[in-house]
């Protein structure tokens, strides 16, 4: 890591020179959906159901200085919005920095690009590796290339526990940092099948206080290592098969914790020749705690962050749109109930006709530790675009529950989104 940062040290003084005039390029990103849900405790005498906005608007600038620097910066606030024009309640999300990063190419002729500054983390779709898609996090990241090899080296910055606050102040000791460390490598031996191999570790991992506040924790350090391959063959078949598991201990409490979670992830498409339509399944399970050992064999990802099936089919995180509406803040987050201890098996069809993209899926949910059927769920979603490259989608979800409950619960959501 020492040798890391003293290249990134050389990489920014050869940058400090530049005072060409950048080539400048604006872009922006706009998103709004619409959420529904009804029923969620699976029971229809009581009424329970809601309906909610959460939109999405960033504007950034990328500013190319030559062919081995540029920078980018992006200003956004995203959230759920409804705020009354007068009285200012509740109040909607305010814009804030989210990414400012340099990239620097090629520092000494060599095969490296570094992103150094505050920057999206997206590995892949969650199961791993995925901030959640809006804020970033400080940081430097190290892209080495070498033939069909790519390996990204990096280290960011979690959680801030002191800081300027602390400088003179008298105001004691802050707090240790959380911070992520991590390699994720992909190699390209043949056309048809790529590899990816991953470790993270992170260094004083939360512990949450009685008011629900991550707080960092020495001495709690996990660590997950694991595998993806992934690819396409010639006569229509795509494929992504992953495992991710868990290790490193909990060392800040009385009795030791080691780590033991596991993450499976299988997926697959086939287009069918001649026709529009695409036949798909997957299976996907996150351990879950077995309470009866000090350990903790429960699965969740370094970030705590949400998990998107099938790379984002639905235009959102999850699995189907009921199932995701009744889990934590609607992100479908890893680790938390009900995705932890979970089993999943999807079957879907897929098929795109005069522009509209439409796909049926079946999911199965199970918690396997706690022996419990969570029932199934229908989902239906659509995609059209509209003139002037406007998207629009919605999905709608019918989960019939099994050991949980009676009676079924809905959930849907419409959207748009537009880039530029």
């Amino acid at each position: 890591m020492r040798r890391m940062m003293a290249i990134v040290a050389m990489a920014l003084v050869m940058a400090l020179p530049l005072k060409a005039q950048p080539n400048v390029k604006v872009g922006g990103l706009f998103y709004l959906y619409h959420f529904y849900w009804s029923n969620a405790d699976f029971n229809n005498d009581t009424k329970d159901h809601d309906a909610h906005y959460y939109m999405h608007g960033d504007i950034n600038v990328t500013a190319d200085f030559n062919d081995n620097a540029s920078m980018f910066v992006r200003v956004a606030a995203a959230g759920n919005f409804g705020s009354h024009p007068i009285y200012a309640v509740p109040g909607d999300p305010k814009a804030s920095l989210q990414e400012a990063y340099l990239k620097i190419k090629k520092p000494f002729d060599l095969p490296v690009c570094f992103r150094i500054g505050k920057q999206r983390i997206a590995y892949d779709n969650g199961l791993l590796l995925f901030d959640g898609g809006e804020d970033g996090e400080l940081g430097v990241n190290a892209k080495v290339t070498a033939g069909p090899a790519a390996i990204n080296l990096f280290g960011y910055k979690l959680i801030e526990e002191g800081g300027m606050g602390f400088i003179g102040t008298g105001a004691g000791t802050p707090g240790v940092d959380e911070s992520m460390y991590g390699l994720y490598a992909t190699v390209t031996p043949v056309k048809v099948a790529s590899i990816d191999l991953f470790g993270i570790m992170v260094r004083n991992f939360v512990h949450w206080d009685g008011n629900g506040n991550p707080i960092p924790t020495e001495k709690n350090n996990p660590m997950w290592m694991g595998l993806r391959g992934h690819g396409e063959f010639p006569f229509g078949l795509d494929y992504s098969v992953a495992y991710v598991m868990m290790n490193g201990k909990d060392d800040s409490r009385n009795t030791t914790v080691n780590y033991k979670g596991n993450a499976i992830e299988a997926i697959f498409h086939y287009s069918v020749p001649v026709f529009p339509v695409k036949i798909g399944g997957g299976y996907v399970s996150f351990s879950g705690d077995d309470t009866s050992t000090v350990d903790n064999e429960g699965y969740f990802n370094p970030l705590n962050g949400p998990y998107a099936y099938d790379n984002f089919y639905d235009g959102w995180v999850g699995f189907g749109p009921a199932f995701m509406l009744n889990t934590p803040y609607g992100f479908n987050l890893v680790g938390f109930d009900p995705v932890t201890d979970l089993n999943v098996i999807n079957g879907n069809l897929a098929f795109s006709f005069a522009g509209v993209h439409a796909r049926l899926d079946f999911f199965k949910y199970n918690h396997p530790q706690a022996n419990k059927d969570l029932g199934q769920e229908i989902a239906l979603n659509l995609g059209y675009n509209l003139p002037g490259g406007v998207g629009l989608g919605a999905g709608f979800g019918y989960w019939m529950p099994k050991d949980q409950g009676d009676d079924p619960m809905l959930g849907s959501l419409i959207y748009l989104v537009k880039n530029f």
